[in-house]
């Protein structure tokens, strides 16, 4: 089978060269049907299967929960170590974790949601026409609440909005903050306050608490708040028509303000620094732009993207051939990949995963070498494993699940 694999692989990339290291491991047998399945982006996969006929079961990362009428994919804290799902059964709802499944007073439930710093899990549920937030050892009761619940970084305060006769209300803990005709929640800033985007006719502002940052604006498309709740970046329109990055952080007295741009799309902030990269078309050419430097796209140019660690940017584009660039050093590849696929990087060095039709294909695009794994019915996007430092991906074999794993 491997022989087969290897011919396979070889006769689709031509000229790279395949190299063995790559193994897979078997985590469900098929004695249930698969109903999902999927990883989070540290080290755990879970299923939901099908014992019996409308009768699930949650396995995490090996480990089974009992059987339900109705279960939720998990939510995982960002640290890999928690998770939690929502389960139904004979009319009442659960809080299923690692080691319990804790019965719920509501008759609905809306959300899970863990502090940035893993310590604190929230989750939002409603009681006949009363919705409840609970998040560490405290509960905020309200009515008519919309929309998502945010945690600040380290589990201290809770925002939520509340719809107010056709306007929004933003809430922190149970203190108003703002009404306007438009609000859209971003996040917590490091120091418990909270920044979001707000509508006032038809201009748009984007706040921290009621401080305004970027002045009036015709519109307010990506934005985000990072983890650490220290950097806050926003694609806004301006009244010209064009789109401009505004970046705030605490190392700046003053926005950053980038240059105008045709187009915007696809924006991320950087896991630690006052870092933001996004994609861009200037005078009808693509572009990767981080904070005020460009990066030269292809013809077809693909959204940017992070390394775990923060120390690379990389995206992949296509024009005359397929290309990674890498710290804006572009390096051909001999094969074709689409510029929008999903692609996982690990940070330090010069290898792409991704999912073919049937395999995890690893390329190390400075050798020129590649490796496959085993060959599966169906996969997922890949992952990199920065603990066990592995590409990692979850494939089927009818109700087979197998992990495969590849080195970096």
């Amino acid at each position: 089978m491997k022989f087969v694999i290897v011919t396979i692989v070889v006769l689709l990339t031509h000229s790279y060269v395949l190299i063995a290291q790559c193994t897979e491991q078997l985590v469900l047998s098929g004695e249930e049907n698969i109903v999902r399945y999927g990883m989070d982006t540290t080290k755990n996969w879970w299923a939901v299967t099908e014992p019996f006929s409308q009768r699930y079961r949650l396995t995490v990362s090996g480990k089974p929960t009992q059987v339900f009428s109705q279960i939720t994919p998990p939510v995982f804290s960002p640290d890999g170590e928690k998770w939690a799902a929502f389960a139904f059964e004979n009319g009442r709802y659960f809080l299923l974790r690692k080691d319990t499944a804790e019965m719920l007073n509501c008759t609905e439930v809306q959300q899970i949601i863990f502090s940035s710093d893993s310590r604190i899990m929230g989750i939002a549920l409603r009681q006949e026409t009363e919705d409840v937030i609970r998040f560490g050892e405290r509960e905020i009761r309200v009515l008519n609440r919309v929309g998502q619940v945010y945690i600040s970084p380290g589990g201290e305060r809770v925002a939520y909005m509340i719809d107010r006769a056709g306007q929004k209300a933003l809430f922190i803990d149970s203190r108003e903050i703002v009404q306007m005709d438009e609000i859209r929640p971003l996040g917590f800033w490091n120091d418990g306050e909270f920044v979001y985007a707000a509508r006032s006719g038809k201009q748009w502002n984007v706040f921290k608490n009621k401080k305004e940052l970027t002045g009036m604006i015709s519109e307010v498309g990506e934005a985000a708040v990072n983890q650490a709740g220290s950097t806050a970046a926003a694609l806004v329109r301006l009244f010209n028509g064009r789109w401009q990055l505004m970046l705030f952080s605490d190392e700046y007295y003053e926005p950053i303000k980038g240059r105008e741009y045709e187009k915007v799309s696809g924006l991320i902030l950087h896991p630690h620094h006052a870092l933001a990269a996004f994609k861009a078309v200037l005078n009808a050419n693509p572009v990767i732009v981080q904070n005020t430097t460009e990066y030269s796209g292809g013809t077809i140019t693909g959204p940017p993207q992070y390394s775990s660690d923060g120390k690379d940017i990389f995206f992949v584009g296509e024009d005359t051939e397929s290309f990674v660039n890498m710290n804006g050093r572009r390096y051909s590849l001999k094969n074709q990949l689409s510029a929008n696929g999903s692609y996982a990087f690990a940070p330090g060095r010069r290898t792409i995963a991704y999912s073919s039709n049937s395999t995890l294909i690893v390329q190390d695009f400075e050798k020129g070498t590649m490796r496959a794994g085993f060959m599966t019915d169906e996969l997922i996007a890949p992952r990199h494993n920065r603990l066990l430092k592995k590409y990692e991906t979850l494939g089927r074999i009818n109700q087979r699940l197998y992990l495969l794993s590849c080195p970096d």
